[in-house]
């Protein structure tokens, strides 16, 4: 389950930190053999919470396959609505301010990208 939210986040970093560690982990064992027998069966656990995750919601496939380039899936710009927000309030701004927000659903910010 775990692996399927890191797919729908729709974000790749968990992909190459993954792939990363198995690469210095075959690098580093005493039986190669045995670790590619574990890659394998981690690969088709891999494939059927891939598949498990496009049953459910297909951001993560569309994310791949977009070739844009803003590649932070739309975070960037609520990062930099949320930092703004909160330097006009430098003791914060209170208990609800979220919720307050979002009440009405998430608002578009420059009338195409919606607010994460």
């Amino acid at each position: 389950m775990s692996l399927a939210m890191v797919f729908l986040t729709a974000t790749r970093t968990a992909l190459l930190t993954l792939a990363l560690l198995a690469v210095l982990e075959l690098a580093t064992s005493t039986r190669p053999a045995q670790t590619l027998c574990r890659f394998a069966a981690a690969m088709l656990g891999l494939a059927a919470a891939f598949a498990w995750t496009l049953l459910v919601n297909d951001s993560f496939l569309l994310h791949l396959a977009r070739g844009q380039g803003d590649f932070s899936s739309g975070r960037w710009s609520s990062i930099t609505h949320w930092l703004a927000l909160a330097g006009d309030h430098p003791l914060g701004m209170g208990l609800g301010t979220v919720r307050k927000l979002l009440a009405e659903g998430r608002p578009a910010l420059n009338g195409t990208e919606l607010l994460e």
